[in-house]
């Protein structure tokens, strides 16, 4: 016999998840990206944006796996826009919230170093791309642009990031 089927749609009964609930870690996260005493700063910038991206996500009535699946990837993004700042110095230039713009493409996020798995690949690129409802490069795109000069602008793809 087939089991009923359940809404994913939060109840009245308050069993609906939080930004608290979900998300109880994320204070933490420009901690365990910092490599210079500088990055703190860069770390709570991104983490800023993403709070409103994920508040979002919360606010579309997604399940727990879905909402922990995008926690777990903007986690990663924000760590590898860190080892970026690191390891490009001529992308320094950007500043770390015009790195992630410009990071976040048409096909999705950046390539994240240690590399992921194509499925966890192709999920990191779900959450950033503009497929997703608006995805994190949305989100940063109507918080961003309007503070960035004309040059900033999201990538078409992975290879124009690394290489303006």
């Amino acid at each position: 016999m087939n089991s009923p089927r359940t809404s994913r749609r939060p109840t009245n009964d308050g069993s609906a998840p939080t930004l608290e609930d979900e998300y109880l870690d994320i204070d933490q996260w420009p901690t365990v990206w910092c490599v210079e005493s500088d990055d703190l700063k860069r770390g709570k910038d991104m983490v800023d944006l993403f709070n409103f991206f994920l508040a979002h996500q919360l606010t579309l009535a997604r399940s727990r796996k879905t909402l922990r699946v995008h926690r777990d990837n903007v986690y990663a993004l924000g760590g590898q826009m860190i080892r970026l700042w690191h390891d490009m110095p001529r992308l320094r230039k950007r500043g770390i919230m015009r790195m992630l713009l410009e990071a976040i493409g048409d096909d999705g996020g950046p390539v994240v170093y240690p590399p992921l798995t194509e499925p966890d690949q192709r999920s990191l690129d779900s959450t950033c791309s503009t497929g997703s409802s608006p995805g994190l490069a949305g989100i940063i795109s109507r918080s961003l642009t309007r503070n960035c000069s004309a040059g900033c602008r999201p990538a078409r793809d992975r290879r124009e990031f690394l290489h303006r």
